[in-house]
């Protein structure tokens, strides 16, 4: 897979195309596949935004974490403090 260009060394500075071959290995970047909720720690004012109080702007933030997509993937848990 094509991954981009660079200069050469060479004294005429030729282009070079860098390639990658992965050979079907994962690699830091690639999403680890797990059925565990990823654990969501928020404060007491997103809390509050998910009863509905507080500015409306802020309870709309909050509330949007409460999206059927995201309720499957995140587990909300309340911080100290």
């Amino acid at each position: 897979m094509p991954k981009g260009e660079g200069l050469g060394r060479g004294v005429d500075k030729e282009t070079l195309d860098t390639w990658w071959l992965d050979h079907g290995h994962e690699d830091l970047f690639t999403e680890a596949q797990s059925d565990a909720l990823l654990v969501v720690t928020v404060d007491h004012t997103v809390f509050s935004g998910l009863r509905g109080a507080g500015a409306q702007a802020a309870v709309e933030e909050s509330q949007a974490l409460e999206a059927g997509w995201l309720a499957d993937l995140v587990e909300l848990v309340g911080g100290a403090g």
